[in-house]
C-alpha cells in the first residue's frame, strides 16, 4: 500500500472495508476476517517525528510530537499562530487524501473508524501485547478464529510474514524486536520530548474512550517542565 503506513500498512476502514470485501468474495468457502495493529498514541506520535510516512505535518524532530505548535512552528509559519493544534494531511493514496486537526486526532480518527464503522470481521490487537505476550495472544486469536493452536515447542517472533510486510522486525534497529521491549517496557520514554504544554494538549485531544477501550492511560504533566511552549 502506498501508504505503508503512517498507521501500520493499512487504510482507513472505508477504503480497508472494499478491500477486505474483495478478498471474501475470493476466499468465501474458509471465511476471512481483519487483523489490526493498535499502538499506545505516545509513542506512535513519537515515531512518526522520525519518519512521518505519507504524513505531512510542519515539524522539527528536536520539538515534536508537536500536537500544539511550538513558537517555532509560528515562526516558520504565522498561520499556525491562529491555530490551537498543528494540522496534519495524509496521502494515503494518489486519490485519497485526509486533513486531520493533529497527530493526536489523526490516531483518534483512524482507531474510531474502526472501531466503529468498520462493517467487516476484525480483530484488534495491541502491538505492545504482541511483544510481551505473543504467545497468549496468538493463542487467543487462534481460538477466536477456530483455527487450532500449537501448544507444544518454543514460540518465536518472526521477520517474514505471510504477506507484503515484514512482520516483526527481529533485528537490532531502532524497530527491532529487542528496541522496541525496551522502548515499550520502559514507562519513562513513553513521555520523552512532551513538555508540559503538549502532555496537556494530548489529555485534551486524545479520545477517552479509545484510551479506556484500549486500556492506555494518560501521562500526567511533570512537576518541573524545562521545556516550555515557548521554544
Amino acid at each position: 500500500s502506498p501508504v505503508a503506513s503512517a498507521m501500520g500498512q493499512t487504510l482507513p476502514s472505508g477504503h480497508a472495508a472494499q478491500t477486505q470485501r474483495d478478498a471474501i468474495q475470493k476466499v468465501q468457502s474458509h471465511g476471512s476476517a481483519s487483523h489490526r495493529r493498535r499502538r499506545d498514541p505516545y509513542t506512535w506520535m513519537q515515531s512518526m517525528c522520525r519518519e512521518s510516512y505519507n504524513a505531512h505535518f510542519a515539524h522539527n524532530k528536536s520539538l515534536c510530537p508537536n500536537i500544539m505548535p511550538y513558537q517555532h512552528d509560528i515562526r516558520g509559519y504565522a498561520r499556525y499562530g491562529k491555530l490551537k493544534y498543528m494540522p496534519v494531511n495524509v496521502a494515503y493514496m494518489e486519490d485519497y487524501k485526509v486533513k486531520y486537526r493533529s497527530l493526536a486526532h489523526m490516531w483518534n480518527d483512524w482507531y474510531r473508524e474502526y472501531l466503529r464503522t468498520a462493517d467487516f470481521p476484525r480483530i484488534v490487537v495491541r502491538l505492545e501485547d504482541l511483544v510481551f505476550h505473543g504467545r497468549y495472544v496468538i493463542q487467543k486469536i487462534c481460538e477466536c478464529v477456530d483455527f487450532k493452536f500449537m501448544p507444544y515447542g518454543r514460540f518465536v517472533h518472526t521477520s517474514n510474514s505471510a504477506n507484503q510486510n515484514k512482520g516483526i522486525d527481529l533485528s537490532d534497529s531502532e524497530n527491532g524486536l529487542l528496541n522496541s521491549i525496551i522502548k515499550y517496557g520502559n514507562s519513562t520514554t513513553r513521555r520523552l520530548n512532551y513538555p508540559n504544554f503538549q502532555l496537556r494538549a494530548a489529555q485534551e485531544a486524545l479520545d477517552k474512550d479509545l484510551m479506556s477501550f484500549f486500556h492506555y492511560k494518560y501521562e500526567p504533566l511533570a512537576d518541573h517542565d524545562h521545556v516550555n511552549e515557548h521554544a
